[in-house]
């Protein structure tokens, strides 16, 4: 698949808002940060280009999956450790089978250098949007849902 500036700028415009639910209201669970108010940003050890080229290497999409676009967009906590924990699809593609794809990929990140608040590393709510586009590249010969492919993209 390919990744382009739009992930960028969308992770960024996510990364800001990353605790803010549809309606506007801050739902964070106790003791997790939202990015905003954080002295330092947690980051993927490497910056955007290491993150773009993890998930390129690691989603593993649906052989049969000819075309499609749309943007998964994944919540998920970075610990104190750095360590990815709780990845839940919050907006998804329209095609549940790459919403699978999107949460797997983030359980199997590695530690990301975690933010800092206060000079404490501190747990923070993220969200990474994920976009799917027509040139796929199937891995593994997986096979997606007849459900999936009849959903319509965002």
């Amino acid at each position: 698949f390919i990744l382009s500036a739009v992930f960028l700028l969308v992770f960024s415009g996510f990364a800001q808002n990353s605790a803010t639910t549809s309606s506007g209201e801050n739902n964070l669970p106790d003791g997790v940060y939202h990015v905003k108010d954080l002295d330092k940003k947690p980051h993927f050890k490497g910056g955007h280009e290491a993150l773009m080229k993890f998930i390129k290497s690691t989603a593993e999409v649906p052989s049969d999956l000819k075309e499609y676009k749309g943007i998964t967009v994944v919540g998920f906590i970075i610990e104190e450790t750095g360590k990815v924990t709780d990845p839940k699809v919050v907006k998804s593609c329209g095609n549940e089978d790459l919403d699978k794809v999107a949460v797997e990929t983030v359980k199997k990140m590695p530690a990301w250098l975690p933010g800092i608040k206060d000079g404490k590393k501190v747990k923070t709510l993220m969200r990474l949007p994920i976009p799917w586009n027509t040139k796929l590249k199937p891995r593994n010969g997986k096979k997606h849902s007849k459900e999936g492919l009849n959903k319509k993209s965002n």
